[in-house]
């Protein structure tokens, strides 16, 4: 069986032949092989991600924020308590709800997306 690997910053590795030997162990090859793609598994897990909780939002005309100040509230459209949506790179993940842990804001996850509808979100453009 021939396994080729392409790593993250893509430079790609040499394919090998690898497969069982008459005794049932995998070639020299093999083990090399296993080890490129063990690399390539962790530049891949160690990819930086933007994770994003909105809050809500909401619409003001122009003279409306011409004339906002410091103290000034701008509502939002979320309701207080709703849940949040959680994305990660412009994809929705989760649904969450907003926490506190020591002095930082944090998000408790309720609910999260199906594996099989993030896998098929990875295969689209960004938003």
């Amino acid at each position: 069986m021939a396994i080729a690997s392409r790593a993250a910053d893509g430079e790609g590795s040499a394919a090998a032949v690898t497969g069982p030997t008459a005794a049932g162990e995998s070639t020299a090859a093999g083990g090399r092989d296993e080890t490129a793609q063990s690399r390539t598994l962790e530049r891949l897990l160690s990819l930086p991600l933007e994770v994003t909780v909105i809050l809500g939002s909401g619409r003001r005309s122009l003279r409306e924020l011409m004339y906002t100040a410091p103290g000034s509230i701008i509502p939002l459209d979320q309701l207080y308590g709703a849940p949040l949506e959680v994305s990660v790179n412009g994809r929705p993940v989760a649904t969450g709800e907003l926490t506190v842990v020591g002095d930082h804001f944090a998000v408790r996850l309720l609910k999260l997306v199906s594996p099989a509808a993030r896998a098929r979100g990875l295969g689209r453009a960004g938003s």
